[in-house]
């Protein structure tokens, strides 16, 4: 028994030239790309990616290192605060804090709020 093989279709002439633009056309985009854009994007990539790691490197590293509660000495050491003065941040409202049984925990993202309210404008 003789095996048929199919005859692979034709091309025909107009879609064999119109897929053989688009390569000339896709190789002059490959060109026009590597000779004059590659080295002007890879610097605008560069410099964008040192920008956002400036920025924001060092606050998710401090984030990633540092405690999300603080105990009452901590704060103490921290800032140079007395007891007494700590105590006063807490009874006036100015400090948010936690409490369990006799321990005392402040959040530190309520340290930096009181920190970052507290900053005064330098005059001109």
């Amino acid at each position: 028994m003789k095996s048929q093989s199919k005859p692979s279709p034709a091309i025909p002439r107009k879609q064999e030239q119109e897929h053989n633009s688009y390569g000339v056309l896709i190789a002059a985009i490959k060109y026009f790309f590597n000779a004059h854009l590659r080295e002007p994007l890879r610097e605008f990539i560069r410099e964008l990616l040192c920008e956002v790691l400036e920025e924001y490197l060092p606050v998710a590293i401090r984030k990633a290192t540092q405690k999300e509660r603080l105990t009452t000495a901590e704060v103490m050491q921290l800032t140079g605060w007395s007891k007494r003065q700590l105590q006063h941040k807490r009874d006036t409202g100015q400090i948010i804090f936690e409490q369990s049984g006799k321990t005392i925990w402040y959040p530190r993202a309520e340290l930096d709020r009181f920190f970052d309210n507290c900053k005064v404008e330098k005059r001109r």
